[in-house]
């Protein structure tokens, strides 16, 4: 690091004292700024792209010169090196010159517009800002404050999705891609009989859809022509319209053949496993194969889903989304293709690329791409998120400080209405089991509504004022979200029918002020409610 550089401060004029030409020269060379230690409203804060990476910055038009402060400095994943500070710099009306690190050039981008200057890095934590000679240059207004950010960062997603394009180009053709030689086989119960399900008619207003579709499968090998087969499935097509055009998704009704696929045994992801693999990262990139299910070829004796449209009878040749084991498939299918690589992990056709830094993530990122590029895989490219430090995955909002639930995950449980059946019950249990780690007690105030589901050997689905109770307090007790901070603390207590946990960490600038971390419980055994209750609590310390 640099120490202050330049000379002290002369004494100030007195008035009406002449300066000699060797002071006005002098005075030149200082340098002046209004904005920083302000927290006037007067100098407004506009986001620009420095290093890489967005940072706020005041507008100070008396200002002369850029200052970064030490703090926001600091919390660059790419810090240039710094150079010796020429000449001092005052703040208003102060005699003393700011303490300064250095300075380093670079360039500074806002909306579309780019400019070289300069920043000079100064110590603590007072502010930054951008001086009056490059708001002129950027043409920054700070009285209208019309300046829209985003299309600068949408840019540069532009141009990171045109670089991978050329270095990848099978991977990111646009086309629907095939796993090289690989083939799945579903198992099938032979003791199911098959259906041939009734003709459905497709609306006029969706042929052409469908015909368009058709067409993209079997321009890809997705699919092939056939005649019907009495000994086979029969399915029919489902049409679901895409928001904001006239594009549809061709599904199949596989509800009857479903019936005879066994299902998988494979170990699909928890949100644990996701938060466990993503502590520590700060760059964070999704990746998002085209029409991930339809890339896996199927074993010819397994291509027993035949469906039917005004065009003729097709059969799938891949794999694809209804069948309900697909998802366990591919998912294990690219567990096994990435396996090897650090810092990568998978729900599904998901995958979630991570660094500790920028250089990390690089890394990493094109290891996937590569493999993922051998194998015969494609890429939506235009479905895919590089290098932010916030994301969105696997129903989490992940970023190197905090996680939560997103808010269609929040938004589900909160306005979740009372179950009416044993079928919604379920359904809503299994949404608190996910979000588990936000709802505290949770084992201990959802016990009513676990009961009633062990029940459902009793002919009526009774829903009482206890269950609308523990049902409420469950919605109740969800958090908002989760920080990191140190020091952790973990608290545990034990009641006379369950057992429960809290993990919570102190703010560093706030001791006083906690953030919980996570929540567990579970409820006691009927062997351990007999422990007396110092036997509980220590229970609660080890489970």
């Amino acid at each position: 690091m640099y120490k202050p550089h330049g000379r002290e401060p002369r004494a100030q004029d007195k008035i009406n004292q002449i300066s000699n030409k060797n002071d006005e020269e002098n005075d030149k060379e200082r340098e002046l700024i209004c904005a920083v230690h302000s927290t006037h409203s007067k100098y407004p804060e506009l986001e620009f792209l420095v290093i890489g990476e967005k940072i706020k910055l005041r507008i100070d038009t008396l200002a002369s010169i850029n200052i970064i402060d030490e703090n926001r400095f600091n919390q660059f994943k790419n810090r240039p090196n710094l150079i010796p500070v020429i000449n001092p710099s005052f703040s208003y009306g102060s005699k003393e010159p700011i303490k300064t690190f250095g300075r380093y050039k670079t360039k500074l981008k806002i909306n579309k517009k780019e400019v070289d200057t300069e920043f000079v890095v100064a110590c603590g934590n007072s502010g930054s800002l951008i001086g009056d000679p490059t708001c002129s240059k950027l043409g920054v207004d700070p009285i209208s404050q019309i300046v829209n950010s985003i299309n600068d960062f949408s840019e540069v997603d532009h141009k990171q999705r045109e670089y991978y394009k050329e270095k990848y180009p099978s991977l990111i053709s646009g086309k629907i891609g095939c796993f090289k030689d690989f083939e799945i086989e579903l198992h099938i119960d032979k003791k199911v009989k098959p259906v041939q399900a009734n003709p459905r008619k497709i609306p006029f207003h969706l042929r052409q859809a469908v015909e368009d579709q058709l067409k993209i499968k079997l321009e890809n090998d997705i699919i092939e022509e056939v005649e019907n087969d009495p000994t086979t499935w029969l399915s029919e097509t489902v049409k679901i319209p895409k928001k904001g055009t006239n594009e549809i998704r061709l599904c199949i009704d596989t509800k009857a053949v479903n019936e005879a696929i066994l299902s998988e045994k494979y170990e699909m992801p928890t949100a644990e496993d996701i938060i466990y693999a993503a502590n520590g990262m700060n760059i964070f990139s999704k990746a998002d194969l085209n029409s991930a299910f339809e890339q896996i070829k199927l074993n010819k004796n397994s291509r027993h889903v035949v469906f039917r449209t005004h065009k003729g009878i097709f059969q799938y040749k891949r794999l694809f989304f209804g069948i309900k084991s697909a998802p366990e498939i591919f998912h294990k299918i690219i567990r096994k293709a990435l396996e090897g690589i650090a810092n990568v992990t998978n729900a599904t056709d998901d995958i979630l690329i991570m660094g500790k830094t920028q250089e990390d993530h690089d890394i990493t990122l094109n290891l996937v791409f590569s493999r993922l590029e051998k194998k015969g895989f494609t890429l939506n490219i235009e479905k895919c998120v590089f290098s932010k430090s916030t994301v969105t995955f696997f129903g989490l909002i992940l970023s190197n400080n905090s996680i939560s639930l997103n808010e269609q995950k929040t938004s589900a449980l909160r306005n979740a209405s009372a179950p009416r059946n044993a079928s919604e019950l379920h359904s809503f249990l299994g949404l608190t089991v996910y979000a588990s780690r936000w709802i505290k007690d949770l084992a201990l105030i959802s016990e009513p509504l676990w009961a009633l589901l062990k029940n459902q050997a009793l002919p009526k689905f009774e829903w009482t004022e206890k269950h609308q109770a523990s049902f409420e307090k469950v919605k109740n007790n969800l958090i908002e979200s989760v920080s990191y901070f140190d020091p952790t603390q973990v608290t545990v207590d034990a009641s006379p029918h369950g057992l429960g946990g809290v993990l919570a960490q102190s703010h560093p600038e706030d001791k006083d002020k906690v953030r919980i971390m996570m929540y567990i419980s579970r409820i006691l055994t009927d062997t351990e409610k007999r422990y007396s209750q110092i036997e509980k609590e220590g229970l609660g310390v080890v489970w």
